[in-house]
C-alpha cells in the first residue's frame, strides 16, 4: 500500500489487455500512475476491482476542495484474498489532511500443516491457535 500520487484511470485502448488494472478506476491515467503500472510487474492495483461510488473512492481533497482523486492505492498479486477497499477520513482520528487512510480487509488462510514431531506441533499450536 502506498501514497503513489499516481491516477490509475479507467481502462484504455493502451491497456485494453492489461489485467493490472479493474474495471473500477476513478480517474484519468496520469504519467506516475503510467509508472506505477510499469513497474508493478504481476502486481494488481486492488483499489481498481471493487465498485464503489466516486464519493467513496477518492483519496485525496485539493486545497481548494475543488479537485477529489484517488492517488493512494494497495497493489497485490492475489486479488481474490482483497474483501474490501475503503477509505477513511484522517479527520475521524483527529489528524487534518487532505488525505485518507486506504483500509484494506484481508483474508489470509492461516492453517498450519503439522508435522508428527510433538515439540514442534505443541510450538505451532501456541503461535496459530485454530
Amino acid at each position: 500500500m502506498g501514497d503513489f500520487n499516481a491516477k490509475i484511470g479507467k481502462l484504455n485502448t493502451n491497456l485494453a489487455n492489461n489485467t493490472r488494472i479493474g474495471p473500477h478506476a476513478l480517474d484519468e491515467l496520469n504519467e506516475k500512475g503510467n509508472r506505477l503500472i510499469g513497474t508493478a510487474c504481476e502486481l494488481k492495483v486492488a483499489n481498481t476491482y471493487f465498485k464503489k461510488k466516486p464519493k467513496r473512492k477518492w483519496t485525496w481533497i485539493s486545497p481548494n476542495g475543488s479537485t477529489k482523486t484517488e492517488i493512494d492505492h494497495a497493489l497485490t498479486n492475489d486479488i481474490s484474498i482483497i474483501k474490501d477497499i475503503s477509505p477513511l477520513s484522517l479527520s475521524a482520528f483527529g489528524f487534518p489532511s487532505d488525505h485518507k487512510i486506504v483500509k484494506c480487509k484481508v483474508r489470509i488462510n492461516t492453517r498450519v500443516i503439522y508435522n508428527n514431531n510433538r515439540k514442534k506441533n505443541e510450538k505451532l499450536k501456541r503461535i496459530f491457535p485454530l
